[in-house]
């Protein structure tokens, strides 16, 4: 008898603790790959998209320009894989200026994911095109480019809920015609939600 109601009690408590720690906003998993924060599941590691805005220094020109970015990063067992786009110029990105930055770009590296906080190192080769400003005896004049390079960021996001946030990513683009590195203020959007939590 004393054996049974052991049972319920400890059954009771556990039932209690779970319904407690699911309304105090805790997490927990469920299966593999799957959390479940306030009552709502989430696929871990989810693919996810960025997108922004921000500032780069051009070392040729000593000056700063203006960046933008769109990039899909996803998975492959272990290691972070990234495809994107990237353009810097001197000018607003609407007022169409001749000199540019434009990187079609691939890379892996490695993720951490939190509950609040999405962090990234990748780092890989990129297609660069655009065209660049030279001055030879006060003439003006532009010189297209197309090169392979490098391209690497480092991203930081806080995650509002488990798939949306914001936050600020630090890059590099570099090749042999136009070489640029700055932050971007960047969304960060993933499909990661599932299901409620039942």
């Amino acid at each position: 008898m004393n054996i049974t109601i052991k049972k319920i009690l400890f059954i009771a408590a556990l039932f209690f603790s779970f319904n407690v720690s699911i309304c105090q906003d805790n997490t927990m998993t469920i299966g593999e790959g799957l959390r479940v924060i306030n009552n709502k599941v989430y696929k871990e590691n989810s693919n996810y998209l960025t997108f922004g805005g921000g500032a780069a220094f051009n070392p040729k020109r000593k000056a700063f320009e203006q960046s933008y970015a769109f990039s899909y990063n996803f998975s492959l067992r272990n290691i972070a894989l990234q495809a994107g786009y990237h353009v810097s110029s001197n000018d607003w990105f609407l007022n169409r200026s001749l000199q540019k930055l434009n990187d079609i770009h691939i890379g892996g590296g490695i993720r951490w994911e939190k509950d609040k906080s999405n962090t990234a190192i990748l780092a890989g080769a990129s297609y660069a095109y655009g065209a660049d400003k030279n001055i030879v005896n006060d003439t003006v004049y532009y010189t297209a480019f197309t090169e392979f390079g490098l391209y690497v960021e480092y991203q930081m996001t806080y995650k509002a809920f488990y798939d949306v946030g914001f936050g600020a990513t630090a890059f590099l683009s570099a090749n042999t015609k136009y070489m640029i590195c700055g932050i971007r203020l960047e969304f960060y959007f993933s499909p990661a939600y599932r299901r409620e939590f039942y």
